[in-house]
């Protein structure tokens, strides 16, 4: 009876302790939102959150157009990439188009002014090779945040 009881203890601990931990990690694992401090560079893929450390700028890729003239290949210009970026600031979201070199005729910049923050696009990888594009998955989207001067 006494060692009945006592493995019907052990095998309740035991099991509640699973549970605890496994519904823990799911907590942790269930934040995908990345931290970054102001000034240092960001990388992000598509639908893939980032806050800076004080929480004031939220971003998050939408998108990429990739026109860049691939490594090995000789082409007429030399191409730029597009970016839809979402961007939250308190209350205000908006959705900016980041262009690298930026293309005005586009409406793509480089570099954008939102909630008292400049934000850049430092680069796209993978640099397209040619004769396969980048897949989704392996896209990075590479942003620097400042507060703005």
């Amino acid at each position: 009876m006494k060692i009945t009881t006592i493995l019907l203890i052990t095998i309740i601990g035991a099991s509640l302790l699973f549970v605890s931990c496994s519904r823990n990690a799911k907590t942790n694992l269930g934040d995908k939102t990345k931290r970054f401090a102001l000034s240092e560079e960001v990388s992000l893929g598509i639908d893939e959150e980032a806050t800076t450390n004080d929480g004031q700028i939220t971003l998050k890729p939408l998108g990429v157009k990739d026109s860049r003239c691939p490594k090995g290949v000789q082409c007429m210009r030399a191409g730029e990439v597009f970016v839809d970026l979402w961007v939250k600031s308190g209350d205000k979201e908006e959705k900016l188009k980041m262009a690298t070199p930026t293309n005005k005729r586009m409406g793509g910049f480089d570099t954008v002014t939102f909630e008292g923050h400049t934000i850049k696009l430092v680069n796209v990888t993978p640099y397209p090779v040619q004769p396969k594009p980048a897949e989704v998955a392996e896209t990075a989207v590479i942003l620097v945040v400042e507060r703005a001067r």
